[in-house]
């Protein structure tokens, strides 16, 4: 012991270990040396086994300054082992306390922030987008607080066998979130369907893997269900990026910068694996910083995507709103016009009715007769249109007033029976003796039903004959 204190601190940076067992080498009065269990704890022991109450594995150790202590180390578990051992002085470990409580909080203070921001966000707009953010920022941060050992010691201190499957439950449905968080931000349901499909199925594929563990007590297979599960997750986002990219999407850019701290974290943890080019704790501050980081640079790319679902419903809603001036336009203008057309037709039909009054022979009262068929045909269509109008402006009103049902009937033959003597048919009306005179319905909308029904069948008969017959069964009603 080389410090200025007796009490030092043995540490392990790997909070993944199953059992770790410490023991003091002493020698007795014979020399035969004696080994004494001094601690005995790990991630298969309740977190109360630890001799200190932090995330990693830490042992006080009693030393007396310039003087040496044997101590043996043995550590076992289920996955690989690998792990840092640190031998800190007490000042030297207060300072690593220091450093490593301040990127904790900082870390996990950004995305507590973060996600009840964006809480409040979802709880104000009911935006789904903010929902999606805040699970998938959710799962991240517990992932993290499972990797540190934070989890162990905040969550569940009770339950090691939770924390022995939590992590290959916690890492696939992150990946899920991963993957829906894509799709929300990149739109491939819309943009691109089959690209759609494929992130859907590598998400019930994840969805599956995150139930492995209650079926699957082999720790290795399901490391490695993860391996190719986070192979897979980084392919299929890096491609849907450079897809969208390709396709000249802007946001896919953002969406791909967004991922870059998760890339940094994923090449630095593989890297120093092989390479072990910086400790853990460094790699560890590492890790959170990006993790800080990669939550928001994601609320951003949340923030700039909404703005631009934004922008789009505020275009549609004025192109909307034109349209409907549009339309409103032109049914005020159909009905100026058909009231500025009618006012001649009329005067039209007038005078040929007053013409048809005076001496006329055989061929003239023909011509006449015409002019006046077609005359009153025009106006019906003119009458039309001014209805249509009115529908479209919500003005049409439907009349109930007496109607002759014979004078209706008369009145309609006269503008069909002229028509009917150039066709290869008969046109012919009958009124039955049961049928009241007068009934009460809206003459005109009644005269144009049975003018296009007519109209119709003149257009679709060969030969034959057709027949306007009205009837009283039960009540009045009119067959064609």
């Amino acid at each position: 012991n080389r410090s200025a204190s007796a009490l030092v601190y043995f540490r392990l940076t790997r909070p993944f270990l199953d059992n770790i067992q410490l023991y003091q080498v002493s020698e007795t009065v014979e020399g035969v040396p004696a080994i004494h269990l001094l601690f005995e704890t790990g991630d298969t022991f309740p977190s109360s086994s630890r001799a200190l109450q932090l995330p990693f594995f830490a042992f006080p150790l009693d030393i007396p300054v310039s003087q040496s202590q044997d101590y043996l180390l043995r550590v076992a578990g289920e996955s690989s082992i690998y792990f840092e051992a640190e031998l800190d002085g007490h000042q030297s470990f207060s300072n690593f306390l220091f450093f490593f409580s301040l990127i904790h909080m900082l870390a996990y203070g950004i995305a507590l922030g973060l996600i009840i921001y964006h809480l409040w966000l979802w709880w104000a707009t009911s935006e789904n987008a903010y929902l999606v953010y805040m699970l998938c920022a959710g799962l991240f941060t517990l992932g993290f607080m499972i990797a540190d050992g934070s989890a162990m010691l905040l969550l569940w201190p009770n339950m090691p066998l939770w924390q022995r499957i939590a992590p290959f439950i916690i890492y696939p449905l992150t990946l899920f979130m991963v993957l829906q968080y894509g799709r929300m931000t990149l739109n491939t349901r819309a943009q691109a369907p089959e690209l759609d499909l494929c992130i859907r199925g590598m998400m019930v594929f994840l969805a599956l893997v995150a139930l492995a563990p209650f079926v699957i007590d082999e720790l290795q297979i399901l490391a490695q269900l993860f391996d190719v599960c986070v192979v897979l997750t980084v392919l299929l986002v890096v491609s849907s990026g450079l897809y969208f990219i390709y396709q000249g999407f802007m946001v896919a850019r953002y969406f791909l910068l967004s991922w870059t701290p998760l890339l940094i974290i994923l090449i630095a943890a593989i890297s120093n694996l092989h390479f072990g080019w910086m400790n853990n704790e460094s790699l560890g501050a590492l890790m959170k910083l990006c993790f800080a980081f990669q939550l928001v640079s994601m609320s951003f790319l949340v923030a700039y995507r909404m703005r631009e679902l934004r922008s789009q419903q505020l275009l549609s809603e004025v192109e909307s709103e034109r349209a409907r001036a549009g339309e409103k336009a032109k049914a005020e203008f159909l009905a100026r016009m058909s009231h500025e057309i009618r006012t001649p037709m009329n005067g039209v039909i007038g005078m040929a009715s007053l013409l048809a009054d005076t001496k006329l022979d055989q061929l003239q009262q023909r011509y006449v007769n015409v002019i006046q068929s077609s005359g009153k045909t025009l106006l019906d269509v003119i009458n039309d249109i001014l209805d249509f109008s009115k529908i479209e402006a919500g003005k049409m009103t439907i009349e109930s007033v007496p109607v002759d049902v014979r004078q209706l009937c008369a009145d309609i033959n006269d503008i069909f029976s002229l028509r009917a003597i150039d066709e290869p048919f008969t046109f012919n009306y009958v009124v039955a003796d049961e049928v009241i005179a007068v009934i009460l319905a809206d003459p005109t909308r009644l005269r144009q039903v049975l003018i296009n029904f007519i109209g119709n069948a003149f257009k679709f008969t060969q030969q034959g004959e057709v027949r306007l017959g009205v009837q009283r069964p039960v009540r009045c009603s009119f067959t064609l």
